[in-house]
């Protein structure tokens, strides 16, 4: 069901060493190299042992990452003897990632934790965000043409107003709450105090996906502000785990749900492995795994499936 490139467990897991440790390796000889080139102000005081050693550091951070996430798939699949949600991606990511990122050097985890708690909560948000835009702009543009004065009087009712509303508002009342305060006090406004007023101007404009995206922006303020002050043992390294193993999920179960980049990212490290998945077995889930890639049909050795059941299901046109 999972590595339909190669029968044997250990011998899938060989496939992609190679693929994840160069990819990884070129990423992150190109990351480090240009940071520290752009920082020094000397080409002579460039640290080219350190960008080595740190390249290859975090190259084997990550291949170890792919490496125990693919081993513990095959191994959860032979303890239980079947495949559950939680262990198509979100078990084993989070445990691979718990155990590969104590390689990683420490200045980078906090880093590494809020990019993929970001982009989790973040996706979603950004593909509704433009859709919506992209339709609302659509439906006005044939209303222009066919009936501009009807038009016109959709663009100035309320329903249309409510977004320009929202976001002038939150400006609006964020600063006259942070001058009033300063005004009245004689002391500097709080803003988190002024924030939260404005925040108010989201009954103009009530959206679930906004106030995720606030939310979330919120646990990131949280987060460093508690992890600096060691409030929180390991908080980055937990938090790491977590996300990554959710990330890990929607690449195996939902991989329409990931933005693209994101997916290039992982089918880069995986040699396009990652694409070849059997995800046709996985729609029984609810999820529609096969809707990325729907007429990727496996080439399956019949002496290594066990259910004549899923040969068929594979092969059906």
């Amino acid at each position: 069901m999972v590595h339909t490139w190669n029968p044997d467990c250990y011998g899938a897991i060989a496939d992609s060493l190679l693929h994840g440790w160069l990819f990884s390796f070129k990423t992150y000889i190109i990351f480090y190299g240009l940071t520290n080139i752009f920082s020094a102000k000397d080409v002579r005081q460039v640290r080219w042992r350190k960008i080595l050693t740190d390249s290859v550091r975090s190259s084997v951070f990550l291949t170890t990452n792919l490496i125990i996430f693919l081993w513990l798939t095959c191994q959860l699949r032979k303890i239980l003897g079947f495949f559950t949600v939680p262990t198509l991606g979100f078990i084993n990511g989070m445990i691979s990632a718990l155990l590969a990122i104590l390689i990683e050097n420490r200045r980078r985890r906090p880093l590494l934790a809020l990019y993929l708690t970001n982009l989790v909560f973040l996706n979603n948000f950004s593909q509704a965000l433009i859709w919506s835009i992209c339709m609302v702009i659509l439906k006005i543009g044939k209303g222009m043409i066919r009936q501009p004065a009807t038009s016109i009087r959709r663009i100035l009712r309320f329903r249309t107003l409510r977004l320009p509303l929202f976001y002038g508002f939150l400006a609006l009342l964020f600063q006259v709450s942070r001058c009033g305060y300063s005004w009245c006090t004689n002391q500097v406004s709080p803003l988190s105090l002024c924030g939260a007023i404005g925040g108010l101007s989201l009954f103009f404009y009530p959206n679930i996906s906004i106030a995720m995206y606030v939310f979330w922006k919120f646990v990131e303020g949280f987060f460093f502000s508690y992890y600096n002050n060691l409030m929180i043992p390991y908080g980055d390294i937990i938090l790491y785990a977590l996300s990554t193993g959710y990330v890990a999920w929607n690449a195996v179960i939902e991989p329409q749900a990931l933005r693209e980049g994101y997916w290039k990212f992982l089918a880069g490290l995986t040699g396009n492995k990652i694409e070849q998945l059997n995800r046709r077995l996985f729609d029984s889930f609810g999820y529609n795994s096969s809707k990325k890639f729907p007429h990727f049909i496996p080439k399956l050795d019949p002496r290594f499936t066990l259910l004549n059941g899923i040969w068929s299901t594979i092969h059906h046109d």
